[in-house]
């Protein structure tokens, strides 16, 4: 079969969650004997070879205002004649609101059979969804006015769903997350609910070894909605309790500039930072030095890759209370579940 993933973003220019998915997922689809093409933005525009998969990057690595996304042509236009060349029997878009946009996704519904994997709630809104003390999710709305009023439009919302109904199908990642949708965007298709996985055997689940001190480590973007202060907040009680602890932090390095100048001395002690880690094979070895991974979000995270990742290396998991690894933990029992006073 042939199979043509499209993404906005792609390791190794981007490794956030929903890119990571697809890129794991591509080399599965080889690995069962599948030809597979990755459609993907990147920096520079060419055709490669990367373990058995090709990938097309159109050089498009631009993020627009939701207007753009919504009724621009120019993902469109990049996209159309690449994937009409591939002949795909089946697509499978994964986050491709940004970049790529809906006049992309709505051609590519109408001209083949469209399988859609979403990784957050950015088909319903420009920003974070939370969930209120009565289990409604929604925006904070003076956030989303002053950090969103530019990307605001309000028919990209019913855009979006009318492009998912005319899918052959719509997976969540989490629960969570399609329990967000079905509140703000219902949808009137085939729904599944598949939680991101990797290959254990690539993942080996190495001992946990005693070491002093213990070291809690925090991967990913650091802002306030992902737990970030949260997380320093956290290694400074552990040692005012008594536990010798270490926050180790992984991340883009601008990120992360930004994200420090809102430490307290005491955090900045506390914490350290490990590297922009680029590759499954560094991540590997920085959870090994850890006792466990922090994933404290605030907002609706439907499924972080660094739960699984963690637990597949044999470390624990603290969670925060909205997202969606604490699926994964009621089975496991590998973790420690926040609540919103513990944070």
């Amino acid at each position: 079969m042939k199979i043509a993933i499209i993404t906005d973003t792609y390791p190794p220019e981007d490794r956030g969650g929903a890119a990571v998915v697809a890129f794991r997922e591509a080399r599965g689809f080889v690995r069962a004997g599948h030809e597979v093409c990755v459609f993907t933005t990147g920096a520079v525009s060419g055709l490669s070879d990367e373990c058995g998969v090709m990938v097309h990057r159109l050089g498009l690595f631009v993020s627009r205002g939701r207007w753009a996304a919504a009724f621009g042509t120019v993902g469109l236009r990049a996209l159309r004649a690449p994937l009409r060349a591939f002949h795909p029997d089946v697509v499978h878009a994964h986050h491709v609101t940004h970049h790529f946009g809906l006049r992309a996704m709505a051609w590519v519904v109408s001209a083949y059979r469209t399988v859609f994997t979403v990784h957050d709630v950015t088909w319903a809104l420009p920003g974070k969804a939370f969930i209120t003390e009565q289990g409604v999710y929604g925006p904070r709305l003076l956030e989303l006015f002053l950090k969103y009023r530019h990307w605001h439009n309000p028919f990209f919302a019913r855009t979006a769903q009318r492009i998912l109904q005319r899918s052959h199908a719509v997976i969540f990642v989490s629960e969570e997350l399609r329990a967000c949708y079905e509140q703000l965007l219902p949808l009137r298709c085939a729904l599944f609910t598949e939680h991101n996985a990797l290959y254990l055997a690539e993942w080996p689940h190495d001992a946990l070894s005693p070491r002093q001190p213990t070291v809690i480590g925090f991967a990913g973007r650091a802002s306030h909605d992902k737990g970030w202060l949260a997380f320093a907040s956290l290694i400074v009680k552990m040692n005012a309790a008594g536990m010798s602890t270490i926050g180790s932090y992984v991340g883009d390095a601008k990120n992360i500039a930004i994200a420090q100048s809102y430490l307290s001395a005491d955090e900045k002690r506390l914490l350290r930072y490990d590297g922009d880690l680029r590759s499954d094979a560094e991540m590997r070895q920085w959870y090994t030095s850890l006792f466990a991974a922090f994933v404290g979000s605030f907002h609706v995270d439907p499924y972080p890759n660094v739960g699984i990742e963690a637990l597949a290396c044999g470390r624990g998991v603290i969670v925060g209370p909205h997202t969606g690894t604490r699926e994964l933990l009621d089975i496991a029992e590998a973790g420690l579940m926040l609540t919103d006073a513990d944070l």
